[in-house]
C-alpha cells in the first residue's frame, strides 16, 4: 500500500497493477534464487568443513537434497510464522550480519595473499556496524536480536545435525542410497509425468476458482490486481510443469549423448559413420592406429580408397567380412562389421573395425604348429639322451673316483710308514758296513749282484716318485668329485675358479705337447669373485663343452697351419670379472682358426656341428646355450672371426631370483 501510495502521482490509475507485478516478479525472483542459491552456498560451505558434510550430497541428477530441505524448513518457519513485517526486519537483520561477517573474515585473514585491500574490508565493517545500530533502533530492539540470533540459530542446528545419531543426517546413508539401483527399473517415466501434470494443472485450476470468487466480491481495481498475481502464478506453475515434465528428459537424453560420445572416443576398435553413398561422416579417434592418418582427413571420403574390396554402395557390403589393408608395406587384416542406422530421410551406416592381424597369425602358426612340434619333440628327446649320458657319466665318474679313492688312500697312507721303515733299514745297513768292514765272500758276491750302492741311492728317490704319482691320483679323483658334483644338482653358492679348475685337470691330458706342436698354454686371469649362486654340475658341463671345443679349435690350426712338427703352441685366456650390476663374467678365448660369421648364426642350434661324422653330436654348444639362458637368466655369446681366434662370454648373476 506505501509503495502504491507513493506511485500513483507518477502511474496514476496502473499503479496498482504495476506495483502488484513488481511485488509479485519480486517475491518468484526470490524463491527462484533462494532455490538455487542457498543449496548451493551450504554445498560449498560442506565441502570447506564448516558446516555437516551431510549438506555435501549431491543426487545423480545434481540436485542438493540435503541443503534443499533445510531452505525449505526454514521458509516454512517464515510462512507459519506470518508476519510480514517481522520478516522483513529479521530476514534483512539476518543477511546485512552475513555480509559484516564476510567483512570480518577478509580483515582476520588479510595476511593471506588472495585478500586484496583488507584495510577497505575494515573500513566497510565499521559502516556496516554503524548501519546495524542505526537501523535496529529503527526496527526495533526485539527485531534487532532476533536477527542477529537468527544466523546462531542455523549453526545450532548444525551442530545438532552433527551429533544427533539421525541416518539421513550422514552423508554415508544418502551416498547408499544413490549407489543402490532400484528393485523395479522405470524406463518410461510418461505415466508419472502426466500425473504430476495432472496434478500441477488441477492446482493451477483451483487457484483461478479461488481467485474468481474473490473477483466478484471486491471492487474493479482491486480484481485487477489479483488478476496480475493470478496470472503470475499461472505462469510459475507453467515453469514448474516444464521442470517436471521435460528437464527430466532432456537430462536424459544429455547423459545418453554424453555416454554415446564417451564410448565412441574411447573405443579401441576404429568406428566410422558412412552414408548411403560410402562417404565417411565420422570417425573416432581409434581409427588413426588403422590408417594411419588424422580422423579429421578420413572425413569426406569414400571408404573403398583405404578397403578396395568393399563395393561403393553399403546396402550391398555384407554384414560382417574381412578385408586386407596394406600401409606401410604391412599387410593388416580386418574384421569389418556394418549396421546400418535408418532415418526418415537419409541412411546411415555404422561401421566398426576390428584388428585380427595377430589372430590370423596365430592360426597360420597353428597349422604350422605339428611341424614344429615334431621337431621340438625331437629336439627334447635328444636332450633327454644327452642328460641321462650325462647323467649316467657323471654318476660312472663318481662311482670310478670313489673306488679309486680308497685303494689310493691306502697307498698313500702308507708310502709314508714305508719310507719310514726302509730309512731304518738303510741306517742299521750303515751300522753294520761300518762295523763288519770285512764281510763274507757270499755278502761281497751278492753286495755286487744287486749293485747295493745304487739301490741305496735310488731307493728314496723311488718312494719321493711314488708319494708324488699318489698325490697326482688323488688330486684327480678330487677334479673328478667336483666335476661330477653330484651332490650339488640344486642350486647352491659355489666356487666358479674351482670348477674351471676341476675340468682343466681332466682335460690335462689334452694341453699336454705332442708331436706337432708344444701343447697348449692355459692363462687365468681370475678376478675376485664371490660365492655364485648356480647349477655347479650343468655349469661344469659348459666349461667342458667350451673348453673342449677351444682345444679342438687349436688342433685343428696347428695341424692346417704346421703339418709338420713346429715349435708353435696353442693359447686358451680364461678371464673373469664381477661386474658393478652384480653380473659374473667369464670369457673363454682361443688363438685358433676361428669361426666365419655364416656360421656363428647356427653355432646354437640342435645337431649343428661343422666336426666329421662320428666326432660332434651338435648338442654340447645348444645345451650349453640352454643352461646359461634357461637354467640361469644369463647370456651366452660368441666373439669371432677367421683367423682371430673364437671367444665364448659368459654372463650370469651373481644370485639366481627365485620364482
Amino acid at each position: 500500500m506505501n509503495l502504491v501510495a507513493a506511485s500513483q502521482p507518477f502511474w496514476g490509475k496502473s499503479a496498482a497493477v504495476s506495483v502488484s507485478f513488481l511485488l509479485v516478479a519480486s517475491c518468484l525472483l526470490g524463491s527462484a534464487t533462494v532455490v538455487s542459491n542457498c543449496p548451493r552456498i551450504l554445498y560449498q560451505l560442506a565441502l570447506d568443513k564448516h558446516i555437516s558434510p551431510v549438506f555435501s550430497v549431491v543426487s545423480r541428477r545434481g540436485v542438493f537434497v540435503p541443503a534443499l530441505t533445510l531452505t525449505l524448513m526454514l521458509c516454512l518457519v517464515y510462512l507459519i510464522w506470518g508476519d510480514v513485517a517481522r520478516i522483513v526486519a529479521v530476514g534483512n537483520i539476518g543477511w546485512f550480519v552475513c555480509f559484516m561477517l564476510f567483512h570480518l573474515g577478509l580483515w582476520l585473514r588479510r595476511a593471506r595473499p588472495e585478500v586484496l585491500c583488507p584495510r577497505i574490508s575494515l573500513g566497510i565493517l565499521l559502516l556496516e556496524v554503524v548501519v546495524l545500530v542505526v537501523g535496529g533502533l529503527a526496527w526495533g530492539w526485539l527485531n534487532l536480536l532476533i536477527g542477529l540470533l537468527f544466523p546462531i540459530g542455523v549453526m545450532g542446528i548444525d551442530a545438532v545435525i552433527r551429533r544427533v545419531p539421525f541416518a539421513p543426517f550422514h552423508r554415508s546413508w544418502w551416498m547408499r542410497r544413490y549407489r543402490t539401483r532400484p528393485v523395479v527399473i522405470i524406463k518410461d517415466s510418461v505415466i508419472l509425468q502426466v500425473s504430476i501434470l495432472i496434478f500441477l494443472l488441477c492446482s493451477a485450476v483451483g487457484v483461478g476458482w479461488l481467485f474468481g470468487v474473490k473477483l466478484y466480491k471486491v471492487e474493479t481495481a482491486a480484481g485487477e490486481n489479483l488478476f496480475v498475481v493470478l496470472l503470475m502464478s499461472v505462469a510459475f506453475v507453467g515453469v514448474a510443469i516444464a521442470c517436471w515434465t521435460s528437464l527430466p528428459q532432456v537430462v536424459a537424453i544429455a547423459e545418453a549423448r554424453e555416454a554415446a560420445e564417451h564410448l565412441f572416443t574411447v573405443a579401441q576398435d576404429g568406428i566410422l559413420v558412412v552414408d548411403a553413398r560410402g562417404i565417411i561422416q565420422q570417425a573416432n579417434p581409434a581409427t588413426e592406429s588403422f590408417f594411419g592418418v588424422n580422423p579429421s582427413e578420413l572425413l569426406g571420403n569414400h571408404l573403398n580408397k583405404w578397403l578396395p574390396a568393399l563395393v561403393y554402395y553399403p546396402d550391398q557390403w555384407t554384414k560382417r567380412s574381412e578385408q586386407a589393408l596394406l600401409r606401410n608395406r604391412k599387410n593388416q587384416i580386418l574384421e569389418v562389421s556394418i549396421s546400418d542406422r535408418p532415418h526418415q530421410n537419409f541412411q546411415e551406416y555404422v561401421v566398426i573395425l576390428h584388428d585380427i592381424t595377430q589372430r590370423k597369425q596365430a592360426e597360420e602358426i597353428l597349422r604350422h604348429s605339428e611341424a614344429q612340434l615334431r621337431q621340438e619333440a625331437k629336439h627334447l628327446a635328444s636332450q633327454l639322451v644327452h642328460s641321462e649320458k650325462m647323467s649316467s657319466l657323471g654318476q660312472l665318474v663318481a662311482g670310478v673316483a670313489h673306488e679309486i679313492n680308497n685303494p689310493v688312500n691306502f697307498i698313500y697312507g702308507n708310502i709314508t710308514f714305508a719310507n719310514q721303515y726302509i730309512q731304518d733299514i738303510l741306517r742299521l745297513l750303515q751300522l753294520y758296513q761300518q762295523n763288519y768292514p770285512n764281510p763274507v765272500t757270499e755278502i761281497q758276491k751278492e753286495t755286487e749282484a744287486i749293485d747295493l750302492n745304487f739301490v741305496i741311492t735310488d731307493l728314496p728317490n723311488l718312494l719321493t716318485s711314488m708319494t708324488v704319482g699318489a698325490e697326482r691320483i688323488t688330486e684327480i679323483v678330487l677334479s673328478l668329485r667336483n666335476f661330477s658334483r653330484l651332490d650339488e644338482a640344486e642350486m647352491k653358492a659355489v666356487n666358479i675358479h674351482e670348477g674351471i679348475d676341476s675340468t682343466l685337470m681332466i682335460l690335462e691330458h689334452r694341453l699336454k705337447p705332442k708331436c706337432n706342436y708344444l701343447g697348449i698354454e692355459v692363462i687365468k686371469e681370475y678376478g675376485d669373485l664371490p660365492l655364485v649362486e648356480c647349477y655347479a654340475g650343468q655349469l661344469n658341463q659348459v666349461f667342458m663343452n667350451l673348453l673342449a671345443n677351444a682345444i679342438d679349435a687349436i688342433e685343428e690350426s696347428l695341424v692346417i697351419s704346421h703339418p709338420s712338427p713346429v715349435q708353435d703352441r696353442g693359447q686358451i685366456r680364461i678371464h673373469t670379472k664381477l661386474t658393478s650390476e652384480k653380473q659374473v663374467v667369464i670369457r673363454i678365448a682361443d688363438n685358433g682358426l676361428g669361426i666365419p660369421e655364416n656360421v656363428q648364426k647356427q653355432l646354437f642350434e640342435p645337431f649343428f656341428t661343422t666336426k666329421p661324422i662320428g666326432k660332434g653330436t651338435g648338442l654340447g654348444l645348444s645345451i650349453s646355450y640352454q643352461i646359461i639362458t634357461q637354467k640361469h637368466q644369463g647370456k651366452l655369446q660368441c666373439i669371432s672371426a677367421p683367423g682371430q681366434g673364437t671367444e665364448f662370454v659368459i654372463v650370469i648373476p651373481l644370485n639366481q631370483q627365485t620364482i
